[in-house]
């Protein structure tokens, strides 16, 4: 058995950000910000597999895929920046800077697997070993920076400089799993992980003087960053009269490293060596309730890049830092739910968070550093979704979501910084509606209100599809039009009340479009369709990027 999938992807992309700056010490002006940024996307694909069955019990298999993703040249990034003595006020002073942000990244993956059944009962065996190179490079350049007075004439030009950040990433993944199924409604699962995974990153800084790029050496840097992960896990499932249990647990140890090529330093060593236990308990109460109760410590590691101690310069006023010293997150969850006729589900929650991570500045002589800062969060909330038929021809859902959360940061200049807590609620439904000449429309809305997350007070936001699916030669062709975000309201951001400084910033990327989507069927329809086999790599390939 073997298949092969190829896929395409081009895209232009618009983005606006709208903001402003305000130091809560000092007598630093007041900084307006609007961003405008212009991309051009291509993602070109190709993934393939072959499987060759040994016996009726045992196959071999392997796996490759490449992604490479582009953002060209032509991408763009114009700013403007007013300097002013209060919020809102008139400007003294503003900045235009133009520049622009390209990219490549490819990632590739190679993969070997084995499946094996051990007896009638379904005791299993499954292997399978990994390996992902990835190479990645960004380049952000600020072409030009002119100050300007309130007339228009030229005060200062500021100097012009350029970003590099390529990357270097290998991850290997081993994984064994054991699936034990015997009588008496007993199923045993054993498995263990080992990954390994390194990433060389090596940004520099250039600045235009003389007519040619010059290394800035404070703003560069070649650091080594090194995980590996040694995980085992064993889980039950019991069926005990009308009681399902599933218990199991996660046992891992991990190490982190990151070193500095140049000073030989070695800004983070770290072992974390860590039990994550979970429990689910399921009952039917009657012919129309099932309960089920559930509990999961799990974690949630920051991505590579921000755990590399790099200094990206924005602007002149802007500059974005890595944190060596980030803390994974760990995930304490306790819910419980209901399910009644198989259309209410209503779930109550309670969830301590450790370590969550965001993105928060600091002002410096009117420069904002940003960083990635940990903070711990409490929330208490109800997770509800209502399915409904209404007639033949209309069916849909109703779902909403609300929490209390509260929160807490023990990190240095934010230690006298109070957090609200908040309380964060979301609602949404979806239709769909059966037309004549098997035509189908689906609408959908859902809407998020604003609430707190750490010190960022988030902006309101919604968001809306409408759509209309049909088919076309006896089903063969089938088509799809929609139409996103009809009232541009799907925005994020927000004001974010930092140690010393206010920020607000509120982004939108142009989520309003019409989209087209045909998917034509041919050849013998007794062919299956492709299936990808897990690789193990997810997680940690997501955390490369």
């Amino acid at each position: 058995m073997s298949n092969l999938n190829l896929n395409y992807d081009r895209s232009l992309t618009h983005s606006t950000h709208d903001g402003y700056r305000a130091a809560l010490t000092g007598n630093s002006p007041v900084l307006h910000e609007h961003y405008f940024f212009r991309y051009n996307n291509s993602t070109p694909s190709v993934r393939g597999m072959a499987e060759y069955q040994l016996s009726n019990r045992h196959a071999l298999g392997v796996q490759a895929s490449y992604v490479h993703k582009v953002v060209d040249k032509s991408s763009t990034v114009s700013k403007q920046v007013d300097f002013a003595k209060q919020l809102k006020g008139i400007p003294d002073s503003t900045l235009l800077a133009d520049g622009r942000e390209y990219s490549t990244r490819q990632v590739q993956t190679y993969s070997m697997y084995y499946t094996g059944k051990l007896d009638s009962l379904g005791k299993s065996v499954d292997l399978i070993f990994t390996y992902t190179p990835i190479q990645h490079n960004m380049t952000t350049e600020i072409l030009s920076q002119n100050m300007y007075n309130p007339d228009g004439r030229l005060l200062e030009s500021l100097r012009s400089v350029r970003n590099d950040n390529p990357s270097n990433a290998n991850i290997m993944v081993g994984q064994m799993d054991w699936e034990l199924p015997f009588r008496n409604n007993l199923n045993i699962s054993v498995g263990s992980k080992m990954t390994l995974s390194s990433n060389r990153t090596q940004p520099t800084q250039e600045y235009l003087q003389d007519g040619r790029f010059v290394r800035d050496e404070a703003f560069s840097f070649e650091n080594v960053f090194s995980e590996n992960i040694l995980a085992g896990y064993t889980s039950l499932d019991k069926q005990l009269g009308k009681t399902t249990l599933r218990a199991g647990i996660r046992a891992e140890h991990a190490t982190m490293l990151v070193e500095d090529e140049v000073t030989k330093r070695r800004p983070v060593a770290r072992t974390f060596t860590d039990l994550f236990p979970s429990l689910m308990l399921s009952r039917p109460m009657t012919d129309n309730l099932n309960m089920t109760f559930n509990y999961r410590k799990s974690v949630q590691r920051p991505g590579f890049s921000v755990l590399t101690p790099y200094r990206i310069y924005m602007d002149e006023f802007t500059i974005e830092e890595g944190n060596p010293t980030l803390l994974p997150k760990y995930t304490h969850a306790i819910s419980v739910n209901g399910i009644y006729k198989n259309n209410l589900f209503v779930e109550l929650e309670y969830r301590h968070e450790q370590n969550v991570f965001t993105n928060l500045p600091v002002n410096i002589d009117g420069v904002a550093y940003w960083k990635n800062r940990n903070f711990d969060m409490t929330s208490v909330g109800v997770n509800a979704n209502y399915s409904y038929q209404m007639t033949n021809w209309w069916s849909g859902s109703v779902f909403g979501m609300g929490a209390y959360m509260a929160s807490a940061m023990d990190q240095e200049n934010f230690r006298d910084v109070t957090i609200p807590s908040t309380i964060y609620h979301s609602v949404g439904w979806q239709n769909s509606f059966s037309l004549p000449r098997d035509l189908k429309l689906e609408t959908g809305f859902n809407y998020t209100g604003p609430f707190n997350y750490g010190l960022a007070e988030v902006v309101r936001s919604h968001y809306t599809r409408v759509a209309l699916k049909g088919s076309m030669l006896n089903k063969q062709l089938q088509y799809t039009v929609a139409v996103l975000d009809l009232f541009r309201g799907n925005v994020e951001g927000g004001v974010v009340r930092s140690s010393n400084v206010l920020t607000q910033v509120v982004s939108y990327r142009d989520a309003r479009r019409v989209q087209l989507g045909v998917i034509y069927k041919f050849g013998k329809q007794t062919v299956k369709s492709a299936v990808s086999k897990k690789l193990g790599n997810e997680d940690v390939v997501n955390r490369a990027n």
